[in-house]
């Protein structure tokens, strides 16, 4: 949370810094995460990650802070050496879903094309 908290300083007094990392919103970031700490884990990583990550796009990436940042999202299973083994799970779970809506369809008499433009 200290590299997080630390990136986000850095950000906000960028000239190109976004309105959503404004100095003023790190006090409120800061507090809501705290805050879901413990029983929110899953919304305060959300809140966290999403800043960070917001933050570290405006970062050179052989800063400090974007090697820690890498570290983290590492350590969560979320990085890229990660990516096509999560998106293959993905893709086997979108799979099971249309099975499971089809079969839902036939039993339920309904045309499954009438789904197709969802698609």
């Amino acid at each position: 949370m200290q590299s997080w908290n630390k990136a986000l300083q850095i950000v906000s007094t960028l000239p190109n810094s976004p309105v959503a990392l404004h100095p003023e919103r790190l006090v409120y970031y800061t507090r809501t995460v705290e805050t879901l700490i413990g029983d929110e884990n899953a919304a305060a990583l959300w809140i966290l990650l999403r800043t960070w990550t917001r933050a570290i796009g405006l970062l050179e990436t052989d800063s400090k802070f974007y090697q820690e940042w890498q570290s983290c999202i590492e350590s969560l299973g979320l990085g890229e050496h990660e990516f096509k083994g999560r998106l293959h799970h993905l893709d086997v779970y979108l799979d099971q879903m249309e099975e499971i809506i089809e079969k839902w369809c036939k039993q339920n008499g309904i045309d499954t094309n009438e789904f197709n433009d969802f698609r």
